[in-house]
């Protein structure tokens, strides 16, 4: 690919609910501390914070993106990189779905309503003719895989690499809490 450009696509489902429970979470994490709370209420907060990480991984983090001649997948735990050459197609129905040969990988962070999809099939018709988020999302990445099958990019590796931040604080959190519980 003759440009290095990296194109984000954000979640468009539940990123706002998501970012409502991490602002509650805050907002009662920092009420039991002026409240005096804190001390007796230690597994509660650290529960609050595990059920945080929890939301901020599954509904927050996941995203579509390029990146060099790369598509990758980020999900809750884990982040999926293909090389857009290998790509077939991307298809965007309730999730983002990318066929490689017979392999289908999915990604929750791009999707239509179940209502786009059963009455309009796979494309929305959103209002005023403007394209949905998921119809720039499909159309760019099938743009993208076929311009770099063309220019003969490579189609190997796909990788699957642990997302060690988001698993690391559940499993710090989920420690702490047991160690606050049972002591």
């Amino acid at each position: 690919m003759s440009e290095q450009r990296t194109r984000k696509f954000g979640a468009n489902n539940g990123v706002g609910l998501g970012w409502f429970v991490l602002l509650l979470g805050v907002v009662s994490i920092a009420v039991m501390v002026v409240t005096g709370m804190a001390r007796s209420g230690f597994p509660v907060i650290v529960g609050i914070a595990l059920m945080m990480a929890v939301v901020w991984a599954v509904a927050v983090r996941p995203m579509v993106m390029t990146r060099g001649d790369d598509l990758v997948l980020r999900h809750a735990f884990s982040d999926v990189s293909i090389p857009l050459a290998a790509v077939d197609f991307v298809q965007v129905r309730l999730f983002t779905v990318v066929a490689v040969g017979d392999k289908r990988f999915h990604s929750p962070a791009v999707g239509r309503t179940r209502k786009q999809v059963v009455h309009h099939g796979a494309r929305s018709e959103s209002t005023g003719g403007d394209p949905s988020l998921a119809d720039l999302v499909e159309e760019q990445l099938n743009e993208l895989a076929v311009n770099a099958r063309r220019d003969k990019l490579p189609t190997e590796p796909i990788t699957r690499t642990p997302a060690r931040v988001p698993i690391g604080v559940v499993v710090v959190l989920a420690l702490v809490l047991v160690a606050a519980i049972l002591l």
